[in-house]
């Protein structure tokens, strides 16, 4: 999913997560925050509950929903963010 702030130019993406081997995680997504979604500041691994709640939060403060990012990224969130 993709969400954008129109007062603040920051775009917020979450990604669903694969290993290497491409076994697809079902419990976790990458966040990548970028602003105006150009310069990135900042990737996290979240849990797919802490995801909802967060994408949830946003939505309420005035994030509009832009894209859905369906392509699986490549990670390990027991091991950090990239």
């Amino acid at each position: 999913m993709k969400l954008q702030s129109y007062t603040t130019g920051n775009v917020v993406d979450y990604y669903p997560v694969k290993f290497v081997d491409g076994t697809i995680l079902t419990e976790w997504f990458l966040r990548v925050v970028s602003f105006e979604g150009i310069e990135t500041t900042s990737k996290k691994f979240l849990r797919k509950k802490d995801a909802f709640d967060e994408v949830n939060e946003r939505i309420v403060h005035g994030y509009k929903v832009i894209d859905f990012n369906l392509i699986p990224q490549i990670g390990n969130p027991i091991s950090g963010a990239c």
